[in-house]
């Protein structure tokens, strides 16, 4: 536990002195607030908290609280209302005990904890634990690292209790082997190294928890150690889900855990070896300022510590050679053209960000530790304030300097949890709003806005002036200045200067920066777009260079950047984003699809900042409901096709970073983008109906229906992949619409399919999500023919069609899966129809192995073959052929019957070729060589962080194959059944 217990014996009698609680600046918030408290105070039962909810408000004391904080803190209030038992313990003994026992609680946490009753319990202890320091805080009686210290302790208890619970459940189920099953976490392997704040044990009242997770493949306890890797990203996204998910409790606390390695390409928890080799070849020297503040904070904290001690040669540089001083310089520029406009202290600033912030403070600290530290480990400290101590201790730092930067940073943080305590927001920003500046002033104790400002501006100018001058001053800073390739006087000084930074064409290179700051693009035409993007070019420079081809991710940026339309709004966005210049130049080299969506909607950037990024996707419900806001009121077409068009851009562009970034299995990537298909044809289906019921009226009792088969039928949709769909209507013989407008219902129903065509023609054109549809719509000659039955288009292959989409007078008829005239067919005649369809096609298949490389042929195979065990098996009864391979795979081995052994061969291979297609459609290229499969697969088959990247590419293609031999073996079968 952290320093705050360190407090006054007597604290738990200054809560009741009146004078510790500054006025509030709104009375009717105070009122309302009163008003509440009363209100929950009468619905207790009769007794000492109900006693003590009305009579607080007449003591003095209590009527200066309420004042304080009902017209300060809408969050604090309502944890005040909501906690009054809690609260009248918190009033009556103080903050110590209350919040040692909250903790204490989750500490205590059986392993065998029910996951929602967790989650209730994590929800409700953080808000308890945050009122109890916000009362310490805001009275004056905890100083900064008490109020930090218990923040911290807090996020920690709640980690380790996740991970607690996460690793007992996996050892429930058979999937670990735990040495001690009382206590999970202690020899599991799995490393949380808090990074950040969470780190120095400086967490803020509202921030967010950051996070590496690794695993040591050496201990860790999985009963096949290939299977690791899997169990890993499962556990990683069930502990993001049990602290981070909105819940009618609220929020624990939020998880980022993009720190990690190179997170466009690493699994949520990398394996302790492939992490040491990032960093060893291509470690960043933000990197090892970030890890300065690195601490094992929950899981297996020996494991934690081992690695550390494996990075201090990363970290801890004996030398200080130029290319660091370089970065350093770098980094300071370019969080100078970020953050550092505007006037100083104005309303609206970012006081963490911006000019004189905590953030300047904490980078002059981080790099006088990186400059010295090496050679002196008495500077390798964690905490930002005890760092400046021993700078100063050591002689590299002026006392006078420590004591101004410290003073500076205890006042910006006090404000910055002021800003925070308002209304839980994860924000740094002062209040824009004039009325709320002066709320904020009164929050913290001040009179009015003016002497809070004249304070602030001044605790400002004293960082801003120590921090300009430590890199104004030393003379190395000044040579990285001047040997930036960008400030050459020649291109053939900037090529040469390119050359060395590892471009392999440094002229074309040369020449492409020379364009951007010249602005020969429409983007840049206008002067204000021109001066951001020179102000740019630095860092998109460096952003390159950290990619595996400089030369190919800068030729992919020039690239977005000239297919920009408007360049004052995406150049502003890309500027206030600089963070996410690395992710971006790594997703234009590893997936140029994803970078195209990007460079025609420059905002989709906001999207790579989510910290919900890396949780799993919505789920079909949720898309569905956005989709439907999105074009919710637009009255014509154009403009809901418009809104649909950037809908399904957001769609494709956050599934494909997500598949990126390795926080969505490729193997579950395929039901999500059937979601969005289905959603997108629902939507068009709808729209396109609309429109020509509005000039031709309605069709009496027709009904229109989109019917998906094969891979969209499966729900096993890959990006890229082309749909396969058809349109079937329904309606009474020779009939006419009844509108105005009248036409036959053929011709209706014709426009229909080619309305629906020509929408899905327009929204496929950046081929991301899914390529133009080739077998979209039955010809209108098929659709002339009367009749009540269904007419559309012929049917064949593994487990006929879905319905996607339906829309007309009736309800949508579920048993129709084969077109014929009449009455719907028997269960009987479909099942019959789809195996004589089924058949047909096969016959015109030539069973072979495939050849290596061959996915699609392997596929092919084993859903062939997932029909013959399905026919053989017991489970194979009437409209088991409905589901796809997976499904039908699963059922078989689960039943355990004769066939189990080789549907579970088949069902490995079906996983396996699915994770390594979704990846080669996004991708656009094979990665089975060795580099590429221990970066972008991890399968329960395939121990990519456990063996070499060879091995592990040869696995995949081992499982592979097996099941293809195991399909082609059976398929012959299918002929005689």
């Amino acid at each position: 536990m952290g320093g705050w217990r360190r407090s006054p014996a007597d604290m738990e009698t200054k809560f009741r002195d009146h004078r510790c609680w500054p006025p509030s600046g709104n009375a009717e918030r105070t009122d309302l607030g009163r008003h509440q408290w009363l209100a929950a105070g009468e619905r207790l039962e009769d007794g000492d908290d109900r006693a003590f909810a009305r009579e607080l408000p007449r003591t003095r004391a209590g009527s200066a609280l309420f004042e304080c904080i009902f017209g300060s803190s809408p969050f604090l209030t309502k944890c005040m209302v909501r906690e009054q038992a809690f609260f009248r313990k918190l009033w009556e003994d103080g903050p110590e005990g209350c919040v040692d026992h909250e903790i204490r609680r989750l500490t205590q946490l059986p392993p065998d904890c029910d996951q929602s009753t967790a989650a209730r319990l994590l929800r409700a202890t953080r808000h308890r634990v945050a009122l109890a320091i916000a009362l310490a805080d805001i009275s004056g009686h905890w100083d900064l690292e008490a109020v930090t210290g218990a923040q911290t302790d807090l996020a920690e208890a709640s980690c380790s209790a996740a991970f607690r619970i996460l690793l007992a459940r996996l050892a429930k189920r058979g999937a670990l082997l735990l040495p001690d099953m009382e206590d999970p976490e202690a020899g599991s392997g799995l490393i949380a190294l808090g990074m950040g704040k969470l780190g120095g044990r400086e967490l803020n009242f509202s921030s967010d928890i950051d996070l590496i997770l690794l695993y040591d493949p050496e201990i860790f306890p999985a009963r096949r150690s290939y299977e690791a890797p899997f169990h890993l990203m499962k556990l990683a996204q069930s502990f993001i889900g049990l602290l981070s998910e909105p819940t009618v409790d609220g929020m624990a606390f939020r998880v980022d855990l993009r720190l990690r390695p190179d997170p466009v390409s690493t699994p949520l928890v990398l394996s302790t070896k492939a992490a040491l080799t990032y960093y060893e070849q291509r470690g960043q020297t933000w990197e090892r300022a970030a890890l300065i503040k690195a601490r094992p904070v929950a899981a297996d904290r020996k494991a934690g510590d081992a690695i550390l001690a494996k990075l201090e040669p990363f970290v801890w540089s004996r030398h200080l050679d130029f290319a660091t001083v370089q970065e350093l310089h770098d980094i300071k520029r370019r969080i100078d053209a970020q953050h550092r406009g505007g006037d100083i202290g104005s309303r609206g600033q970012n006081i963490k960000l911006g000019r004189g912030g905590i953030r300047e403070i904490e980078f002059f600290t981080q790099t006088h530790q990186l400059v010295w530290g090496g050679n002196e480990p008495s500077l390798r400290t964690i905490a930002t304030c005890e760092a400046l101590r021993a700078l100063t201790s050591s002689g590299h730092v002026p006392q006078s300097v420590t004591d101004a930067l410290t003073d500076s940073y205890h006042y910006l943080r006090r404000v910055e949890h002021r800003i925070q305590m308002v209304a839980d927001n994860q924000t740094h920003s002062l209040p824009s709003d004039p009325a709320e500046f002066e709320g904020l002033a009164r929050f913290l104790g001040y009179r009015g806005g003016s002497a809070f400002h004249r304070d602030l501006t001044a605790k400002l100018r004293q960082v801003e002036r120590q921090y300009e001058s430590f890199f104004e001053l030393p003379r190395e800073m000044a040579v990285a200045g001047e040997s930036s390739p960008l400030a050459a006087a020649t291109q053939v000084e900037a090529a040469e200067r390119l050359a060395r930074m590892g471009f392999e064409r440094p002229s074309r290179a040369a020449a492409t920066v020379t364009r951007w700051r010249e602005g020969a693009f429409p983007a840049a035409s206008d002067p204000r777009a021109l001066a951001l993007l020179r102000s740019l070019v630095p860092s998109l420079v460096i952003a390159v260079c950290g990619t595996e081809d400089p030369d190919l991710a800068l030729r992919r940026l020039d690239g977005l950047v000239q297919g920009i339309d408007d360049g004052v709004r995406a150049f502003t966005l890309l500027q206030a984003n600089l963070n996410v210049m690395e992710s971006v130049a790594e997703i234009l080299v590893a997936a140029p699809a994803v970078g195209a969506v990007l460079a025609r909607r420059p905002e989709l950037l906001e999207e790579l900042l989510d910290p919900a990024m890396d949780s799993w996707g919505p789920d079909r419900a949720k898309l569905k409901r956005e989709l439907a806001e999105a074009i919710d009121g637009v009255g014509r077409a154009e403009d809901r096709l418009r809104r649909m068009a950037e809908w399904a851009d957001r769609a494709r562009f956050r599934l494909a970073a997500q598949l990126l970034y390795r926080s969505l299995d490729p193997v579950d990537a395929p039901r999500l983008v059937s979601d969005v298909a289905d959603c997108l044809l629902a939507a068009i289906l709808d729209s396109a109906h609309r429109d020509l019921t509005g000039r031709h009226g309605p069709v009496g009792g027709g009904l229109a229906r989109i019917m998906a088969r094969g891979r969209l039928a499966w729900r096993e949709l890959a990006v890229g992949d082309l749909l396969d769909v058809e349109l079937l209507f329904k309606a009474p013989d020779g009939g006419r619409t009844a509108g105005p407008d009248q036409v036959p219902v053929a011709q209706f129903f014709a426009s229909l399919a080619a309305q629906v065509h020509a929408d899905l023609v327009r929204l496929s054109a950046g081929g991301l999500l899914f390529g133009v549809p080739v077998t979209l719509m039955a010809a209108p000659s098929a659709m002339a023919s009367g009749g009540a039955g269904w007419h559309g288009g012929s049917r064949s292959g593994f487990g006929g069609w879905r319905a996607v989409a339906s829309v007309g007078m009736e309800a949508p008829d579920t048993e129709i899966r084969v077109p014929g005239e009449g009455a719907p067919p028997t269960a009987d005649e479909q099942d019959a129809l789809a195996r004589e369809g089924f058949l047909r096609d096969l016959s015109r298949v030539v069973p072979q192995e495939a050849e290596s490389g061959d996915l699609e042929t392997a596929l092919v195979h084993i859903a062939q073959a997932c029909q013959v065990l399905v026919a053989r098996s017991e489970s194979g009864s009437r409209g088991s052929a409905a589901v796809g391979p997976r499904e039908a795979l699963v059922g078989i081995r689960d039943s355990r019957v004769a066939d189990s052994a080789e549907a579970g061969t088949l069902l490995d291979a079906w996983v396996v070729a699915t994770q390594v297609r979704s990846v080669e459609r996004l991708l656009g290229r094979p990665v089975r060589s060795g580099d590429q499969i221990a970066s972008r697969i991890a399968v329960p088959q395939v121990g990519a962080g456990e063996e070499s990247a060879q091995e592990a590419a040869e696995r995949v293609n081992a499982v592979i194959a097996l099941g293809s031999k195991t399909a082609v073996k059976l398929v012959p079968d299918l002929r005689t059944l």
